[in-house]
């Protein structure tokens, strides 16, 4: 359907409808690049963790190189230390797993020492998939579902491990990212509860607007039809306005003046025609009658006398 064949209203409408589709979108956009940098807010705590590991692994490394320490103990110390890095009141943690399985840091003392590559969480081998990541790249960062400690339902969780040069393993950490959701969840009302707000108060205003335009345009119209209808008494809507509606109305009211002053010609014309129809029609009966006089007279001039009548005498 063409603009054209559109009444103000309908536009306006459109107009408002694409505001709020547009306000949408750039809600839910707003939503999204939210949730990524809160999302990668996280990651980077994650990295963070695991490079202060790393790097204390290094550490380790260049005293069993320097021949203070043994790896033995190296790894132990870095077990000790590994297990005091906790973070967000305890559910962040650091874990690391020996290239032949053996898991070598892990909060849980019962796990140091046991091989858990086979050991599946919600359908998949974690283990197995960090160990094969870190030997094909030096890092990996992995999305899944994990049982927090005390819960039944398993959470969404980013894991994220990187290699430790010269032990032959890996270390890690995970972090859970519902709380992100939480985060975001009284945001996404705000942003739903404004853009009603605005589509509420937006569409008020467009409907006012049409309103304010059209009734008068309609009002305008009705009397510019009674004008064609030879209906020249009334006044004009709308004269006196600002807007384009009062441009118009002035325009009607100037051809209203017009009709007005030419009715009056007309009707001068009417009365003269009139007038000079009288006087011809008073001359012609006055000639009429005068031609008639003077026949009469004629008439009556050119009749003979009658003889006066004598008495009989007696014999």
């Amino acid at each position: 359907m063409k603009l054209t064949n559109l009444k103000i209203t309908p536009k306006l409408g459109i107009l408002v409808g694409v505001t709020i589709l547009g306000l949408c979108a750039a809600g839910v956009l707003a939503g999204h690049l939210m949730q990524r940098e809160m999302m990668k807010a996280r990651i980077d705590q994650t990295k963070a963790m695991v490079e202060m590991a790393v790097n204390m692994a290094a550490g380790l490394k260049k005293e069993v190189d320097a021949g203070r320490t043994t790896k033995e103990a190296a790894l132990a110390e870095l077990g000790k230390r590994g297990n005091s890095m906790t973070y967000d009141n305890g559910s962040g943690y650091l874990f690391g797993t020996s290239y032949d399985g053996i898991t070598v840091l892990a909060p849980d003392p019962k796990q140091i020492g046991a091989n858990r590559m086979d050991v599946v969480t919600n359908g998949r081998k974690l283990s197995r998939e960090l160990m094969d990541g870190v030997k094909a790249k030096g890092e990996i960062l992995l999305t899944y579902e994990y049982v927090r400690p005390g819960e039944q339902k398993p959470i969404r969780k980013i894991g994220y491990a990187a290699a430790v040069p010269g032990f032959d393993m890996y270390l890690g950490t995970g972090a859970y990212i519902d709380d992100i959701d939480a985060k975001l969840a009284p945001i996404a009302w705000l942003l739903g509860l404004s853009i009603l707000g605005i589509a509420i108060i937006s569409g008020s205003i467009a409907w006012l607007i049409g309103r304010s335009i059209t009734r008068p345009l309609g009002q305008l119209g009705t009397r510019m039809r009674e004008l064609a209808d030879g209906k020249l008494d009334g006044d004009i809507p709308g004269v006196g306005r600002g807007d384009e509606v009062g441009a118009m109305a002035a325009t009607v009211q100037i051809f209203k003046d017009n009709a007005v002053r030419i009715r009056g010609l007309e009707q001068a014309e009417a009365e003269t025609q009139a007038r000079a129809a009288a006087e011809r029609r008073a001359a012609m009966e006055n000639i009429a009658n005068d031609f008639e006089r003077s026949i009469t007279g004629v008439v009556r001039s050119s009749r003979p006398l009658r003889p006066a009548c004598r008495p009989q005498r007696n014999r």
